[in-house]
């Protein structure tokens, strides 16, 4: 194994909680179950990655097989990452194309290593229904930096992609054109959506494309309200607990619709989130954090 490919495994080694470490290793799926079992996780972190090493060096580990073991690291740690939502359309009247996954891999891969000649691109398919993709950056004259990958997240039932931040900005034009062509799009749209909850932002954007029956059943309001309870749910949803927000998940049924000044009251919290300006205080009006509760109930209820 390579000098700089044993020092990125022991790098991703150590970042790696000592408590995740075996759930994590099992689903690289790299080394034998047989293996796995004579690691000791009881030891120092920086011994163990020296024998995780050692094992991945007689199974001639490649770059490729570590890059993999980033890709289920970040997958665990996806809050890690700040995350943006990108939706991409087809032409009016075109056909949908039955997605092939191979074909959308060869693709994504060629666009890039034709226009950049250092350039790493991996994939994972994960729980069979998105393919996350990592694309380490280099220049024409540096190798690619595996240190400061750049990741997509794709659900080819859908038009949504989640990217994550990139260093490089130069870069993003050229992986929105890879992303869109490998996936037989014509246009692709930053939707004004992000953060580091991407299971959020997820819930956000499919129960929009779904169409949710109990969502799409509401009536009446103010459309930048709908827009933004849209937007709710990666702000004070997942994320709520963390800020103090407290609400049942075995409130019976779901809660009734949001009344018009909630919609209202929706927008100007989402105005107040871009101001950058506080959800809450200590001395919030006790109406305004039942509100706050009432819409976490209709996202984690419904």
């Amino acid at each position: 194994m390579k000098e700089n490919v044993a020092e990125f495994l022991r790098r991703t080694i150590l970042k790696i909680p000592l408590s995740e470490m075996k759930s994590i290793l099992e689903a690289w799926d790299f080394l034998s179950e047989d293996q796995l079992q004579t690691i000791n996780l009881k030891q120092r972190k920086d011994y163990l990655a020296q024998e995780v090493i050692l094992l991945c060096e007689d199974k001639r580990a490649s770059l490729d097989d570590v890059v993999l073991l980033d890709i289920v690291y970040t997958q665990f740690h996806r809050h890690q990452k700040l995350w943006n939502v990108f939706q991409m359309s087809k032409e009016p009247g075109e056909d949908v194309d039955l997605f092939d996954m191979e074909q959308f891999q060869s693709s994504f891969k060629r666009i890039l290593q034709r226009a950049l000649k250092n350039v790493t691109v991996s994939f994972r398919v994960y729980e069979k229904d998105s393919v996350w993709i990592r694309v380490a950056w280099g220049t024409q004259y540096s190798q690619p930096n595996q240190y400061k990958p750049t990741f997509v997240v794709y659900y080819p039932q859908t038009p949504y992609a989640f990217i994550s931040s990139c260093h490089l900005k130069n870069t993003v034009p050229l992986l929105h054109q890879a992303l869109k062509v490998a996936s037989k799009h014509h246009q692709i749209v930053h939707l004004d959506l992000r953060s580091r909850h991407l299971d959020s932002l997820k819930a956000i954007v499919f129960r929009e494309y779904n169409q949710d029956p109990f969502l799409s059943s509401w009536g009446g309001g103010k459309a930048e309200g709908r827009r933004g309870l849209w937007r709710l749910l990666h702000l004070i949803g997942a994320p709520c607990m963390s800020l103090g927000v407290e609400y049942d998940y075995q409130l019976p049924g779901a809660p009734s619709p949001p009344t018009e000044a909630e919609l209202f009251g929706c927008w100007n919290l989402h105005l107040m989130t871009r101001a950058g300006l506080p959800l809450w205080s200590e001395g919030s009006d006790s109406r305004w954090m039942d509100f706050l509760r009432r819409l976490c109930c209709i996202f984690c209820c419904s």
